[in-house]
């Protein structure tokens, strides 16, 4: 999670960038069904919350994630 907050709080502001964190969330999510990754993302955890999102941020970030394809995670590098 600390990566991932990490990642989403330098991309703040960057849809390109948050997308790109998304991703990588998701790939290192791999094995983990999608809806437990969702709801560790911006409910249980809240790692939107870590990363320094208010409401209106975070639920734009929540919104963007059903436009993201298992290609842009499949190919996303974790570097």
């Amino acid at each position: 999670m600390t990566i991932s907050a990490s990642e989403l709080r330098a991309a703040k502001g960057d849809r390109e960038l948050e997308r790109t964190a998304l991703c990588r969330y998701f790939k290192r999510g791999t094995g983990y069904p999608m809806e437990f990754l969702v709801d560790i993302l911006g409910v249980s955890s809240d790692v939107l919350d870590l990363a320094g999102y208010d409401d209106e941020e975070a639920q734009r970030v929540m919104d963007s994630i059903g436009a993201i394809t298992d290609d842009e995670i499949a190919t996303v590098s974790l570097e």
